[in-house]
């Protein structure tokens, strides 16, 4: 049982990391670092989640609160990717195309 608990805790807070990375990569800002920098971001956050989470499995009803955190978090970094990205393009499409 505890094994599959472990595997449940891994797969919720591994899954939203790998999302946001793969988006930022389906973005394709113009710097490559701009993906080398969230995925670094999102692997951190997954190590600190799961290391958490993985400690308030063993006492009763502290489990499952970090994740909550970190899917609103993550859902945040999703918006703050996407309208910097659209800020991006807008720049791209009127402002440096007439330079």
């Amino acid at each position: 049982m505890a094994s599959s608990h472990n595997r449940d805790i891994f797969l919720a807070s591994f899954i939203p990391s790998l999302f946001i990375a793969g988006w930022t990569w389906l973005l394709h800002f113009p710097w490559d670092s701009v993906f080398y920098t969230v995925a670094a971001i999102e692997f951190l956050i997954f190590l600190i989640i799961w290391g958490f989470e993985r400690q308030a499995s063993d006492v009763k009803g502290a489990s499952g609160w970090m994740l909550f955190f970190s899917i609103f978090l993550q859902f945040f970094i999703l918006v703050g990717i996407t309208v910097s990205r659209l800020i991006v393009l807008i720049a791209q499409l009127f402002f440096i195309g007439f330079l």
